[in-house]
């Protein structure tokens, strides 16, 4: 992927999400610092409205890393991105990723979720939907 990050939307925005931002209430050296929401940050709902540049804040694109993060382990020698965890499986091309259960057919565009997951905050919201533990 040629951007690592992108700017997110503030529909984006949620409990438990996870972004970087050099806006000034979250880094006091203007330095980019990791942060994720949670219940004691309601003010930044206010604030993003009042002085907030949406460029003070990205997410970095859903990766390797990310995926590894969440207990999966890549397959290695195949020609896309794949990673499994017990009987779990995920597959990844840019955004686009499918995730199925062991045992149902090889494809990329089948499974139990076929879609666009653009970041962790993301997969960790699909992952529960669907039962992953």
């Amino acid at each position: 992927m040629e951007n690592k990050y992108y700017t997110p939307d503030i529909s984006e925005f949620h409990i438990g999400f996870e972004f970087e931002s050099n806006y000034t209430l979250f880094s006091k050296d203007r330095e980019w610092t990791k942060h994720t929401l949670d219940h004691n940050d309601g003010w930044f709902w206010e604030e993003w409205y009042v002085d907030a540049v949406p460029t003070e804040f990205r997410v970095k694109y859903l990766d390797r890393e990310d995926i590894e993060s969440l207990g999966f382990e890549e397959v290695p020698n195949v020609p896309i991105d794949w990673f499994e965890k017990d009987d779990w499986r995920l597959y990844k091309q840019g955004t686009e990723v499918s995730i199925k259960k062991a045992g149902e057919a090889f494809h990329i565009h089948f499974g139990i979720f076929e879609g666009v997951i653009k970041n962790k905050s993301e997969l960790k919201k699909v992952l529960k939907m669907i039962g992953y533990e």
